[in-house]
């Protein structure tokens, strides 16, 4: 089976039995330009898409050179999908309109949904990820990417404060996240240990080298503190 979509895309150019084969077989698909293609379109070209990607607006919309609410919103194309993408299992939205009634839209509309990435995308809030949190029982990657339009730099949304919405929860989501958040406070508890562990092993070192010093230092005469230092070296 060919992997890139670019020879994908040639080979349903060959004749229409190949065209029939690669769009029935097709179950990813990348949209550079959500305004080049309608869902209606994509739908009808690939019946049988688990995995979708789509971007919205272009690169420099993140140094505030495009107007405010311009568009791209994510929900009209979660509708169509709910009718003829049943079995959609990853959605990748990048610079999308996404609010949070999208966000619940799609955990009630998808069951087999396992994975959604937000990156650079705005409109929601901790109600739509409590949402998925809460309801998608099949979730197993999500990931958040902000842009900070004040520094435009990539910035990790810190997780922190996340866990408070698994609180209550019983999916197995939340069980993996509360698991997740406890190995982290461990680890970070060892790393610290570990830290006043070297401390005091170079600690203990130093202070028996000068003990040794002071032994050679004691033993001959015409050596003292200031010109011993090949004698520090070798101890």
């Amino acid at each position: 089976m060919l992997k890139s979509r670019k020879d994908k895309s040639s080979v349903s150019l060959v004749c229409k039995e190949w065209y029939n084969a690669e769009r029935w077989s097709r179950r990813n698909v990348f949209i550079g330009n959500c305004y080049s293609v309608s869902p209606e379109i994509l739908t009808q070209r690939f019946p049988n898409i688990r995995s979708v990607t789509l971007k919205g607006k272009p690169r420099f919309s993140d140094f505030n050179l495009v107007p405010a609410n311009w568009g791209v919103d994510i929900h009209f194309w979660l509708v169509v999908f709910a009718e003829k993408y049943l079995f959609l299992e990853e959605l990748r939205l990048k610079r999308m309109t996404v609010i949070d009634e999208s966000l619940k839209f799609l955990v009630r509309s998808f069951p087999n949904f396992k994975a959604i990435s937000l990156q650079n995308c705005d409109g929601f809030s901790t109600d739509g990820l409590a949402a998925i949190a809460a309801d998608c029982k099949t979730l197993v990657f999500l990931v958040l990417c902000v842009l900070f339009r004040l520094t435009c730099e990539l910035q990790r949304l810190r997780f922190e404060g996340v866990h408070k919405l698994f609180e209550g929860c019983s999916s197995d989501a939340s069980l993996i996240f509360g698991e997740h958040v406890r190995i982290r406070k461990q680890l970070w508890l060892t790393s610290h240990r570990y830290r006043f562990f070297i401390i005091g092993c170079l600690v203990t070192i130093t202070v028996s080298q000068l003990g040794a010093l002071l032994l050679v230092l004691a033993s001959i005469s015409d050596k003292t503190f200031f010109n011993s230092g090949d004698l520090l070296q070798c101890s």
